[in-house]
C-alpha cells in the first residue's frame, strides 16, 4: 500500500490525534483515513 502525497491531511492527521491523546485512536484514524483516500481516488 503507497501513501499518497497528502501532507496537509497528515498534519490534520496529527492534530486529530493529539486532540484526541488516546493510545488507540492513532490506529484507528489511520484506517478511516486510509480509506477515506482510497475513496477519494477511487472517485
Amino acid at each position: 500500500m503507497s501513501q499518497p502525497p497528502l501532507l496537509p491531511a497528515s498534519a490534520e492527521t496529527r492534530k486529530f490525534t493529539r486532540g484526541l491523546s488516546k493510545p488507540g485512536t492513532a490506529a484507528e484514524l489511520r484506517q478511516s483515513v486510509s480509506e477515506v483516500v482510497r475513496g477519494s481516488v477511487l472517485l
